[in-house]
C-alpha cells in the first residue's frame, strides 16, 4: 500500500514505522487504524514543564527538569547495538 493511498481509516502497519510486528502491539491496546491513534490518549503522563535550577532540586523527587548548560557528554552503547544508551553529562552551573 502506498502512501499516498493512505487515509485515516487505513490499518495501522501501513503507516511509515509500525509494520506488522508493531501493529501486533498496537493492536492489543485497541489501536486497529491510522484514526484510533488520533483518538489513544495516554492514562498518565509526567509533566516536565516546571524548570528548576539546580539549587532547587528535591532529593526524593526522581524525574526533574533541569536548566543549565552541558559542558561535555558521552554516549555508550551495549554490545548488541543501541536498543540501550547511557548518556551521561556534565553540568555546568549557571
Amino acid at each position: 500500500m502506498s502512501t499516498e493511498s493512505l487515509d485515516l481509516r487505513s490499518p495501522v502497519q501501513y503507516l511509515k514505522g509500525v509494520g506488522t510486528q508493531r501493529a501486533e502491539i498496537l493492536n492489543r491496546i485497541g489501536i486497529r487504524r491510522a484514526s484510533d491513534l488520533l483518538f489513544y490518549f495516554p492514562r498518565d503522563y509526567q509533566d516536565m514543564t516546571e524548570r528548576r535550577e539546580f539549587s532547587q532540586l528535591e532529593e526524593n523527587n526522581q524525574l526533574q527538569t533541569v536548566i543549565g548548560v552541558i559542558e561535555e557528554w558521552s554516549r555508550k552503547s551495549t554490545r548488541r547495538g543501541e536498543m540501550l544508551t547511557l548518556v551521561a553529562a556534565q553540568f555546568m552551573v549557571q
